[in-house]
């Protein structure tokens, strides 16, 4: 070997020896990183950097003794980067945005690129021979092995010693702030999120308020999602007042077309089970969510997942009138019906959440009222309760909007996705933009027996029938029932990682949609109540995050709820 051919030798096994260094030291500092930052690992991820963490440390060691069997060993270990790389590509959760840790992806990807090019080209110049490479190889494919299996069974408890981990430095570190603005402003940043507003509600007044994240102000308009549901079963309630509806009727009877569970055709399905949920619809198909959403939204989710959710839907999907989709959708010869529209069971036996219920609602209230539901909305909740910044979602708002962003954080990509503006065709089960100030006086209406300042919307009758549990549900974490639009959480403080989560039998609503995520709580009091309206713009549909769900927003809503319990106990008993 000349030498030429010596120097080109000397520098692959400087280029190797370096780069399996740097690989070692990156996977060392990403597991790390991710077992005590709000960093999006999954198990699965943590079993990846875990298996590559125990094949890198030994084969670093052989690298710089210069054992040229490890070579192919190395080749075949550093593969499992671009491997990463291109298995989050297929799952399209690979968002690589402007930032360090996206950065630091990047140049990790071209060192292991250049290790396995270099460990290459000094296989062709020395290859291995006889059994020391078959062992050595062998042996790192049985280490790998062994690790990922014990990771694999290891993983829940792993990803628990990484929540626990997290939740104590967000203990310690929220212990040292004196301010609720400063706390919120800490959890809005530990959790990325791109905008957040809050208020807090102590009787009849909205008592504090903040704003968070670039742009936002706190008059700033969020997409509340299925906080639509208890504004309107509100509306429907005040036809119930009016005599015009009655919740234990037939809803055909307010209906132009027939609705029947095709299963069930002799069950009428009445008013109260679509206000409590058990009117057996399913909550969402592709189908009904490619009719009911809008283009903007539909287009830039077929870009940017590489292909939509929605499949081949979304290419003949138009947007019908109102009720010519729901009965095209619930009606098993219409021309939008899909079978999964009903569930199993018979209407009236079992709750079972459904926005589509809640579409239908709202269908009846135009049906009853002869207006448009948007009209009738804002004639007969929303101008009497001074809420001037709600209405339906329009791909082009307009007020100020907060920016739908969806958060998709793994090991390969940390990324916010701003999400374009969309509209809805519904607004029933979702479909309404709204502030903090306004839904902080719809909910002190309901707080006050139906009354805001000099406004009765509802009789307070009225109200205590909406609040009243009615069917028993643990959908979602903490809830104990639902009502007329209302749900309703445990009174016992539950924990999760570590971390007390109290919810003082608070009851409202919630909701979330690409992009956004809304919360309406609060505590009834005999003369009063205290609670909260927490709006952010950041979720994560696109790659659920199970620990980001518990140490950011349910954070905000937990940290607002204790001030606004502090504030009403200093109020009434101090």
């Amino acid at each position: 070997m000349g030498s030429s051919g010596k120097q080109r030798t000397g520098q692959d096994q400087t280029i190797a020896v370096a780069g399996m260094l740097g690989l070692t030291l990156s996977v060392g500092a990403a597991l790390w990183h991710h077992m005590t930052q709000t960093a999006g690992g999954e198990p699965l991820e943590f079993v990846f950097l875990i298996v590559m963490l125990a094949v890198l440390l030994p084969l670093t060691a052989l690298y710089a003794l210069r054992a040229r069997w490890s070579y192919a060993a190395g080749a075949i270990a550093c593969i499992g980067f671009p491997a990463s790389v291109v298995k989050a590509w297929l799952d399209n959760t690979l968002y690589l945005t402007a930032g360090l840790y996206n950065a630091l992806v990047v140049v990790t990807l071209i060192v292991a690129v250049a290790v396995i090019v270099s460990s290459l080209r000094l296989l062709h110049k020395d290859p291995p021979v006889g059994w020391h490479a078959v062992t050595a190889i062998g042996g790192l494919a049985a280490l790998a092995t062994a690790v990922a299996l014990i990771g694999n069974e290891s993983a829940g408890r792993i990803a628990e010693v990484n929540a626990r981990l997290v939740m104590q430095r967000m203990r310690r570190d929220l212990a040292e702030l004196s301010t609720l603005e400063d706390r919120i402003a800490y959890v809005v940043a530990e959790g990325d999120l791109a905008g957040a507003t809050v208020g807090i509600v102590v009787d009849d007044e909205l008592v504090w308020t903040g704003a968070f994240g670039e742009g936002i102000a706190e008059d700033t308009t969020f997409n509340i999602g299925s906080i639509a549901k208890p504004v309107v079963a509100t509306a429907v309630m005040q036809l119930v007042e009016q005599g015009r509806i009655d919740v234990e009727a037939d809803i055909d009877d307010y209906l132009p077309f027939s609705v029947r569970h095709p299963d069930y055709p002799d069950v009428p399905i009445t008013t109260e089970m679509l206000l409590t949920h058990q009117s057996c619809i399913a909550h969402h198909t592709p189908v009904y969510a490619a009719h009911m959403d809008r283009d903007a939204y539909l287009e830039w989710d077929a870009a940017k997942r590489g292909r939509s959710i929605y499949g081949e839907i979304v290419q003949t999907a138009d947007h019908p009138d109102y009720g010519a989709l729901i009965q095209g959708y619930l009606t098993p010869d219409g021309a939008y019906y899909t079978p999964d529209a009903w569930l199993s069971c018979a209407p009236g036996t079992q709750y079972n959440y459904s926005s589509p219920a809640y579409d239908l609602l709202g269908y009846v209230v135009e049906q009853v009222s002869g207006q448009s539901l948007d009209v009738y909305l804002q004639e007969a909740v929303f101008s009497p309760l001074g809420m001037a910044r709600t209405g339906r979602l329009s791909e082009q708002p307009p007020f100020p909007q907060a920016t739908p962003t969806e958060r998709v954080y793994g090991v390969v990509s940390k990324a916010n996705l701003a999400v374009p503006f969309y509209g809805s065709a519904r607004v029933g089960g979702g479909g309404l933009y709204s502030t903090v100030p306004d839904m902080a006086a719809f909910l002190i209406a309901h707080l006050n027996q139906g009354q805001a300042a000099d406004v009765q919307v509802l009789q307070p009758e009225t109200v205590a029938l909406m609040h009243r549990p009615r069917v028993a549900s643990s959908a979602d974490l903490g809830m104990e029932a639902y009502g007329y639009g209302w749900t309703h959480y445990q009174d016992q403080p539950w924990q999760f990682w570590g971390t007390l989560f109290p919810f003082y039998g608070a009851a409202g609503h919630g909701g979330s949609d690409i992009g956004y995520r809304s919360r309406m709580f609060a505590v009834e009091k005999s003369e009063g109540g205290f609670g909260v309206v927490v709006l952010t713009s950041t979720t994560t549909y696109l790659k659920w995050d199970n620990l980001w769900y518990f140490s950011a927003p349910l954070q905000l809503e937990k940290l607002a709820m204790e001030e606004a319990q502090r504030l009403w106990e200093l109020e009434h008993q101090g």
